[in-house]
């Protein structure tokens, strides 16, 4: 079963202004940091129970691989 996920607007900008600093550290890396996040996203929705719980009883945290990102996030 595959769930679906939604970013929330302080998510949606967070990852703006991530994308915009990579971006200006290196042209292309930008589109490398939203491509890892988007396979987060798949890898989270594909079994998101799979990931420990870090705060509160019900956040779950993914480390995002190559960049220093977590992906924090609730399962509904």
């Amino acid at each position: 079963m595959t769930y679906n996920y939604q970013l929330s607007e302080e998510a949606e900008s967070d990852v703006f202004d991530s994308y915009l600093w990579y971006e200006k550290q290196r042209e292309g890396l930008g589109g490398a940091f939203l491509e890892s996040l988007d396979a987060a996203g798949q890898v989270i929705s594909g079994n998101p129970m799979t990931y420990q719980v870090r705060y509160k009883e019900k956040v779950r945290a993914f480390v995002v691989d190559r960049f220093p990102y977590l992906v924090l996030y609730v399962v509904n």
